[in-house]
């Protein structure tokens, strides 16, 4: 558009920039042509949680709670976050933690409680007798030439 004889504050307005956004453009062009005009990776606030963090990370969820001096058999996201920033001195939210987790195809699982010793035998069979019964009940309703919808 400059190029063409537009003004710098016309070329701003019509692209919806700032003027210092079109003379940065004018510049870039100038210096590295068409290549210069595109985008540029950032530099920005490097993660915090980098590979020491995360390799601090696999290593704590190989190892049991109990072996690091915990009083709890399982991980939660809360308490293996707490226990990585206290080791490697990093804060990083919860929600990170989850998202690297997730990124790395780590699953977190409730163990399945299996009550069966706790119950009495004989109830049991016979609940288990009473549902297979209720499952060899007919799977739909009969049909019926009745109907609440009339002409």
């Amino acid at each position: 558009m400059l190029h063409l004889g537009q003004w710098p504050p016309e070329v701003a307005d019509v692209l919806s920039v700032s003027l210092p956004t079109v003379y940065e453009w004018f510049h870039r062009f100038r210096a590295e042509g068409a290549a210069g005009l595109d985008h540029h990776p950032k530099s920005g606030r490097p993660p915090t949680a980098d590979e020491s963090y995360i390799k601090a990370l696999e290593e704590t969820l190989e190892t049991e709670p109990a072996e690091l001096g915990y009083d709890f058999t399982l991980w939660t996201i809360e308490r293996l976050n707490q226990h990585i920033s206290k080791v490697t001195g990093k804060q990083v939210v919860d929600e990170r933690v989850r998202t690297i987790l997730k990124a790395r195809d780590w699953v977190y699982r409730r163990p399945k409680e299996d009550l069966a010793a706790k119950q009495d035998k004989e109830h049991r069979e016979w609940a288990e007798g009473f549902l297979d019964e209720l499952k060899k009940g007919p799977a739909t309703p009969a049909t019926t030439s009745f109907s609440l919808w009339t002409k």
